[in-house]
């Protein structure tokens, strides 16, 4: 196989980028996709077997994971040492029709602080996968094309209000949930039923509601294609179920996770051109174009980002303020990059005002290397969620944050538990280049590991699974196999992956362990027949 035919080229790279997305064809067979529709068929989307466990049931899914298409567009995008997260799903279409538009960025990669910031650059893909033909009467996915990039701050405030209203019927819900009172499908009913209550007694917040989600829904691109079809996705695009499966025809769409596990330090496709193409080089045409520029840099493995001269800070940071999202965003990507520019982002960054400090975030960000100083010197604040704050953007900027690593691997031992868990999650995206972690930091991660928190415990396995052989002792070990019996399953997906990236033998003996454990078939005894002198095969029944 020729690897460098399979990755991806600058234009596509710049697609992605841009648009959030890229459609492609696996190159399997038809009769592939009709084998793993089978595999697919007996399984239930809300139960185990469709859900994580996902894999064991499906077999056949790990040729297509494996598949040079596949992999060449993964190594394209999050480099070469990527993961396989340990959250994949076969999602059906219901015949309930659409799906409201969301982003899954919170469920599997830190949440900001202030709830509405979260990461740019590329270090999570989704893929999603048709096993059959999928047209627009069978209920395809949809999704935003560069919504990527945008905090949805209007919808998310409305959102946030439903919910404040509706709060005492969620929790009833989420209670008989946990209680097993209530089936997954029964609850999601309940909160549509919840919601409809509270729209019809406040009709105007329900209007305001409607009306932000139809700008939203007017721009969504429906995913439709023939059998093995594949839309390689970066994490925090806006996405949904796009209708109802009107056909009645079985719809399946695999998705599956990956990580990327290195911040780019140089090109990890088929790179010729350092420039951006773009025929239309009107700023107005592409108000996005400076934050395309940054993440285009940062896929390039450069740690400054060169764009147009800032010529008026104050215009700028008026637009940063402004509520249209495209319009700010793009603006603190352009005072990024300036030392006035960062300073102006600071000032903003370290205001009262949480919808222009989630902005600035992002400018800080882009910075990179610029921003830490001024970002470290707003460490010693007494709030920890401010402090918090900042150690979420340094982890952000990843490794040219490595001078406040010293600061953030002190704060590793806040009483604040907010505090603990992003720093900690930081200390793993910032020293990821390193090419060896001192005593201190393998301390604070060996006493994360039995942090009371779960996602304390959860980002220290995260940030074990960076860093690899670097941090591995035998209490990293020890604290890695104790948490593969935690109660979160996040805390143990990133242990048994951590466990996988350790260069030790007891770590490799605990990981395979705990994967034999694991495994389970679809199909309960499916092979137990009456054995006889007949060749066996799958079709035949049972006796």
């Amino acid at each position: 196989m020729n690897k460098a035919q399979y990755l991806l080229d600058d234009l596509a790279m710049q697609r992605f980028i841009a648009d959030g997305y890229l459609q492609v064809d696996s190159g399997l067979s038809e009769d592939y996709h009709g084998r793993v529709s089978k595999q697919l068929e007996p399984l239930s989307e809300t139960g185990l077997m469709g859900h994580n466990n996902l894999l064991p049931c499906a077999p056949l899914l790990q040729e297509l994971i494996e598949s040079p298409v596949v992999k060449g567009t993964l190594e394209s995008l999050i480099g070469p040492e990527y993961h396989l997260h340990f959250h994949r799903h076969d999602h059906r279409t219901l015949p309930g029709g659409e799906q409201g538009l969301h982003k899954d960025g919170d469920n599997h990669s830190h949440q900001a602080i202030d709830h509405l910031r979260r990461p740019h650059p590329t270090r999570y893909v989704m893929m999603f996968y048709y096993p059959q033909d999928t047209t627009l009467d069978m209920g395809p996915t949809c999704l935003v094309p560069q919504s990527q990039y945008l905090p949805r701050r209007e919808v998310e405030k409305t959102r946030a209000e439903f919910d404040r209203l509706s709060r005492d019927g969620l929790n009833e819900i989420r209670d008989q949930l946990l209680a097993k009172t209530m089936t997954p499908q029964e609850s999601e009913q309940a909160v549509k039923v919840l919601y409809k209550e509270t729209a019809d007694r406040h009709p105007e917040l329900a209007k305001k509601n409607k009306v932000l989600e139809k700008l939203w829904k007017d721009k969504r691109v429906p995913l439709v294609g023939p059998a093995g079809t594949l839309v390689f996705v970066h994490f925090d695009i806006v996405h949904a179920r796009y209708s109802a499966n009107k056909l009645g025809l079985p719809r399946h769409m695999v998705k599956f996770l990956f990580t990327r596990n290195n911040d780019p330090t140089n090109p990890s496709w088929n790179h010729a051109d350092p420039k951006w193409r773009d025929e239309d080089q009107s700023k107005s045409a592409k108000p996005m174009k400076p934050v395309w520029l940054n993440l285009w840099n940062w896929h390039l493995g450069n740690k400054s980002f060169p764009g147009s001269v800032v010529t008026d800070v104050q215009d700028l940071c008026d637009r940063v303020k402004d509520s249209n999202d495209e319009l700010a965003i793009s603006a603190a990507y352009e005072l990024a990059q300036t030392q006035e520019g960062v300073e102006a982002l600071i000032e903003i960054f370290d205001s009262k005002d949480t919808n222009s400090r989630n902005i600035a975030a992002y400018g800080l960000r882009a910075g990179g290397e610029a921003s830490v100083d001024y970002l470290a010197q707003l460490m010693d604040k007494e709030n920890p969620k401010e402090v918090a704050r900042v150690i979420d953007v340094l982890g952000d900027i990843g490794p040219p944050a490595i001078d406040a690593l010293e600061l953030i691997i002190k704060a590793a031992s806040s009483q604040s538990v907010v505090v603990r868990r992003y720093a900690i999650e930081a200390i793993g995206l910032i020293a990821q280049h390193l090419d060896e972690c001192e005593g201190t930091l393998i301390q604070k991660l060996e006493n994360a590991l039995k942090d009371e928190d779960a996602i304390v415990r959860r980002n220290t396995a995260f940030s074990i699974a960076q860093l690899g052989n670097k941090v591995c002792s035998e209490l990293i070990v020890d604290g890695l196999i104790m948490n593969l019996q935690d109660w979160h399953h996040h805390v143990r997906g990133w242990s048994i992956e951590a466990l996988q990236r350790l260069d030790n033998e007891r770590a490799l003996k605990a990981a395979i362990k705990y994967l034999n454990l694991s495994r389970w078939d679809a199909f309960p005894k499916s092979g137990d027949r009456t054995i006889s002198d007949q060749v066996m095969r799958q079709e035949d029944p049972v006796r």
